[in-house]
């Protein structure tokens, strides 16, 4: 169930990003309490599941139509992994705003199921993305994505901003420079390391940020 709540994510492989890990940092030097993220990634035939939870101390979404300036996440995908710019024909950048208003390449749009909820210390963003947004998508056990993502911290409440990338300092393009999120099919035998998925009964997705 899409609702906010990650309890129910369980040991589902993560990483994480703060100023510390980024690959690139503009706007600013935040501190892991005013911004950083806990993500999560999950599959099934037919979606792909993020889970976010973010650390933010003040959040703001407050610039109508550019929510670049908000608080949120791009979330980035080059389905077919094939470190091309077909963009917007393949490719897909979603904003997701700290209100879980939903963009793509900066447009208004619909058609992922999204929920949020404000915690003590930030807010959560849970996310069921349709194999049918990404066509090419290889979503079966060893497909292989290009993936990306960024967060951004609108720490005036107007147009200033500062952004923390997982890989690379875009998540529009270049494509090969961006991490990959591997699709895995997981059972009890599985060995856990830093770029191993952790044991789960639901297939699981292994982010990485290694370009590729």
């Amino acid at each position: 169930r899409i609702d906010g709540n990650l309890d129910d994510w369980g040991r589902a492989w993560q990483t994480s990003l703060k100023m510390s890990t980024a690959s690139a940092v503009t706007g600013g030097l935040p501190t892991p309490q005013q911004s950083s993220v806990i993500m999560r990634a999950l599959w099934d035939a037919n979606n792909v599941y993020l889970a976010a939870y973010v650390y933010d101390d003040e959040i703001h979404v407050d610039t109508p139509g550019q929510p670049w300036h908000d608080d949120g996440m791009e979330i980035s995908f080059d389905p077919a992994h094939d470190h091309l710019n077909q963009t917007p024909d393949d490719d897909r950048q979603y904003t997701i705003s700290a209100d879980g208003s939903q963009f793509l390449w900066g447009q208004p749009t619909t058609g992922l199921e999204i929920a949020r909820q404000l915690t003590a210390d930030g807010y959560t963003l849970e996310i069921r993305i349709p194999k049918h947004r990404m066509p090419s998508l290889k979503l079966q056990a060893g497909g292989i994505a290009g993936f990306n993502f960024n967060l951004i911290d609108d720490i005036d409440g107007g147009t200033g901003e500062t952004r923390l990338f997982w890989t690379g300092d875009k998540t529009s393009r270049p494509q090969a420079n961006w991490g990959q999120i591997r699709f895995s099919a997981i059972d009890a035998e599985t060995q856990v390391s830093p770029e191993t998925p952790t044991p789960t009964p639901t297939p699981t997705a292994t982010v990485t940020p290694t370009p590729s």
